[in-house]
């Protein structure tokens, strides 16, 4: 096992000594730039001890869903916790946790809304809310996720969105979009979309 280490030396949780599998390129199509982020993920899940922190941005049907979720496939066949969120369902958690009548249903709501001070978090559809609380909710995850990667308390963080910056900075704030800069790695996925691609037409 490794060791990912804070500031000063000391280990903060233990991964896998082995790399962790990496992503068949032979399950895509040569698509836009494709390949090229297929071999920058490889490179980043090669070198387990050290941190990621992953902002895929593009329009829909890139691939950005699909390569996050063969990263938590990869991560999770290494025995390691991936918390998985996506920002449409996450309203619905919450709203159906307000309205249960769990005996636990204070220390429920706290646990999905401390998602952000997870070791190991992917956040699919960043953009995709509704309301301005559902937005409010995920602004406060990515503060604490935020603060996380300061403090080296976090290993592997990836947001996917079909946002652009401005529209980030717009909807969420310059706070927001400002933290996005500052500690991830900015993926932009480009090409056309692959769904589109397995349209069939019958005239």
């Amino acid at each position: 096992m490794k060791h990912v280490r804070d500031d000063e030396g000391r280990p903060l949780f233990e991964v896998p000594e082995e790399d962790l599998k990496l992503i068949d390129k032979r399950l895509f199509e040569e698509n836009g730039n494709i390949y090229k982020i297929i071999d920058y993920i490889n490179e980043e899940l090669s070198q387990t001890d050290k941190p990621k922190n992953l902002l895929f941005m593009g329009d829909v049907g890139l691939g950005k869903t699909f390569i996050s979720e063969l990263i938590r496939k990869s991560i999770e066949q290494a025995n390691l916790k991936v918390f998985w969120i996506e920002s449409r369902t996450l309203w619905k958690q919450y709203v159906r946790l307000i309205g249960s009548n769990y005996s636990d249903k204070a220390e429920a709501i706290e646990k999905l809304l401390s998602v952000g001070k997870r070791n190991i978090l992917i956040l699919d559809d960043f953009g995709t809310e509704e309301r301005e609380k559902q937005r409010e909710i995920v602004k406060d995850i990515l503060f604490d996720k935020y603060n996380q990667i300061k403090h080296n308390k976090s290993y592997i963080t990836i947001v996917s969105t079909n946002l652009n910056f401005r529209q980030i900075a717009k909807i969420y704030g310059k706070r927001i979009a400002d933290r996005f800069l500052e500690v991830f790695t900015l993926i932009n996925f480009k090409g056309k979309s692959m769904r589109r691609r397995n349209i069939k037409i019958i005239e």
